[in-house]
């Protein structure tokens, strides 16, 4: 061998000693800040020798640019609004030559309440509705206002992310059925529950003496059908003015109305029918 082969290949391994050792540096690698549950992003920084490329496991991730030139590079992670209902991860990868280095990003879970039953009967004497709620964070809650004198609630937590609320109804001295709306809201997400509380007052009986005459009675308001016996085998289902044509001799009649969930039951036409009682029937 010549002495100016020894010096080349001597030339060639020091040279080679000297080249910089490629390398992929992630800023806080291991405490990348978790993404919102909706559309969302954190900008990521880190150093290369080389050329690189970024890419995800996870489609809802994209990754912005793509690649670059070596040196210092920050990329844009973005996620997709979560539509689920727990925490979700993925993985980004950055690649330069043979060396590829990853971090993973975390998602929170979608804010969500879910009430599997929305609408509640509760007795005219009133008493207390148990009422499950789940949902993955903290939740509140707001009373109609035509409904705050008689529906209060408190809460009770029974199990992780299971609840349920304890809605005191009060008594129901009023004639006509009410309905009361509560509504439970977690993050951005709610719900809405229905109570409608009976009465104890939901018949109207009157004794007439008919002369052949039309009678006619109003039901007016509510949320329910009046149903009315007009004491000679005949009925009427309707809200609104009812009336019905008697026939026969002077006749005493017992007339029924089942005015459950009706503000008020009138008799705006008296003519040639005498009323001689009237009355309600508590339950």
């Amino acid at each position: 061998m010549t002495r100016k082969s020894i010096i080349t290949i001597v030339t060639a391994i020091v040279l080679a000693s000297c080249a910089p050792t490629p390398f992929i540096n992630i800023e806080q690698k291991d405490n990348i800040p978790e993404l919102g549950p909706g559309e969302s992003y954190i900008d990521v920084k880190f150093t290369t020798l080389n050329e690189w490329s970024a890419t995800s496991n996870q489609k809802w991730v994209t990754v912005t640019p793509s690649s670059g030139a070596g040196g210092s590079s920050t990329i844009r992670v973005s996620a997709s609004a979560n539509p689920e209902y727990s925490v979700r991860s993925a993985l980004v990868f950055i690649t330069s030559g043979s060396l590829s280095e990853s971090f993973t990003v975390k998602q929170k879970e979608r804010e969500g309440v879910i009430v599997p039953q929305t609408s509640y009967a509760a007795k005219a004497e009133g008493g207390e509705i148990s009422i499950p709620i789940s949902t993955n964070t903290d939740f509140s809650w707001i009373i109609d206002a035509d409904a705050r004198d008689w529906l209060s609630v408190s809460k009770t937590k029974s199990e992780f992310k299971d609840h349920e609320l304890l809605v005191k109804v009060a008594a129901n001295n009023e004639t006509y059925m009410r309905r009361g709306g509560i509504t439970v809201t977690a993050g951005s997400a709610s719900e809405s529950i229905h109570i409608l509380q009976d009465t104890k007052y939901d018949v109207v009986k009157m004794a007439v003496v008919h002369n052949g005459a039309e009678m006619a009675i109003n039901c007016e308001g509510g949320d329910f059908s009046c149903v009315i016996d007009w004491g000679d085998g005949e009925k009427t289902e309707a809200i609104g003015e009812n009336s019905h044509q008697y026939k026969g001799e002077p006749t005493t009649r017992n007339v029924t109305i089942d005015a459950k969930g009706l503000n008020s039951v009138t008799v705006p036409s008296l003519s040639n029918v005498e009323l001689i009682d009237i009355w309600c029937v508590r339950k």
